[in-house]
């Protein structure tokens, strides 16, 4: 992901790279991508009358997943203590 950035993050600020690469590099970011590219790739070899990794496909895919795993990452966003931080 971040050889995709590259030329975005070229041009951003040390503080954007170093989120960026904190994100990308997070545990539960790289389960994510890893779960995604592995049940695409299923799904492009087993195309029988199984559908369990078209439908996860199409699950990972859905807003709804984005908006669910996205409150689960929320956290590398605004970490708890620096919003309370930044609000004082």
């Amino acid at each position: 992901m971040l050889r995709s950035l590259h030329a975005y993050l070229k041009t951003q600020s040390r503080r954007s790279r170093k989120f960026f690469n904190s994100v990308v590099h997070d545990a539960r970011v790289v389960r994510l991508l890893d779960e995604s590219i592995s049940t695409v790739r299923r799904w492009h070899e087993d195309r029988s009358s199984d559908r369990t990794a078209f439908d996860r496909m199409k699950l990972i895919h859905s807003r709804e997943f984005a908006l669910s795993e996205s409150n689960k990452l929320r956290d590398l966003v605004a970490p708890p203590d620096d919003h309370h931080r930044a609000l004082q």
